[in-house]
């Protein structure tokens, strides 16, 4: 028997006294339930994998809630590309599957913390093992990390066929691959902040950029994936939908050869004289 089920508070960004406003009114009604044991954490999609969060993160063992400003399918891959192992969980049943299950709940839309309390409630009452509650003298955990705004691709591992598009076309060197010819986010932080070009061009709607204004690519489960299924192919054949893409990709490009040349400048140039030499 454990004392509570871990729950996970993503801060939000600096900035939205509203969403402060939700943060203590969560708090308080989370830490009114003896079966919950919380932390509070830095935004999610900011934290380093490397960093002392995510480290923390990785030591928990036991079935997990994570409540984040992120669409749950989001914050679930946000989590497991950093190494946190578990499967996104929807019924308390799923604690029986073969991973541990991890709840992700989303703050996105949320105005009133009721629908968050609710569901955390329906988690605990049907959790595969009693609680024996904690003190009611204890304060949430407080982890304390330096982060930055981030903005850089999350794939979904459970939607990528590997078909490696995202590698063809990205101009920064975000993407590389494994050992198995896998792709990888190899250098999340080289990502244009506002591009989400390749998240248009993969066919099976796997790549999301969290902080993204569309739903469909900041990872809404539900939102409709027409727009975002293009063959790479049609990219260059001046299909029209490909447009949008290709013009997300050129105002990176033209963004980044305005500031002053990083170290490792020459590859960008190099790669974008060949795609001028292209015929697109």
């Amino acid at each position: 028997m454990c004392d509570a089920m871990p729950v996970i508070f993503s801060e939000p960004r600096p900035g939205d006294a509203d969403q402060q406003e939700l943060v203590l009114l969560l708090t308080n009604a989370l830490m009114s339930r003896k079966a919950v044991d919380l932390t509070i954490v830095p935004h999610l999609y900011d934290l380093e994998p490397t960093g002392p969060t995510m480290e923390f993160l990785r030591e928990i063992e036991e079935p997990m809630i994570v409540i984040s400003w992120l669409y749950p399918r989001a914050a679930f891959w946000t989590l497991k590309t950093a190494g946190i192992a578990g499967q996104l969980a929807e019924e308390p049943a799923d604690q029986e599957e073969r991973e541990r299950p991890v709840w992700c709940l989303g703050l996105h839309s949320e105005v009133d913390p009721k629908s968050i309390l609710d569901e955390v409630d329906r988690i605990l009452a049907g959790a595969a093992a009693p609680f024996s509650g904690r003190s009611d003298n204890r304060e949430p955990t407080r982890r304390v990390e330096d982060t930055r705004e981030r903005w850089y691709p999350v794939i979904d591992r459970d939607r990528c066929s590997g078909c490696l598009e995202c590698l063809n076309f990205c101009l920064f060197g975000v993407y590389g691959t494994d050992s198995s010819d896998d792709i990888l986010i190899e250098q999340p932080d080289a990502c244009r902040p506002g591009c989400p070009a390749c998240s248009r061009i993969c066919p099976e709607g796997a790549i999301m950029f969290p902080q993204h204004g569309d739903p469909a690519i900041s990872g809404d489960a539900k939102a409709s994936l027409e727009g975002l299924k293009l063959d790479l192919s049609q990219l260059f054949s001046g299909a029209d939908p490909s447009a949008q893409a290709l013009a997300e990709r050129d105002r990176a490009v033209e963004t980044m050869q305005s500031q002053p040349k990083p170290a490792g400048g020459d590859r960008l140039d190099s790669l974008v004289d060949e795609l001028d030499e292209m015929d697109l």
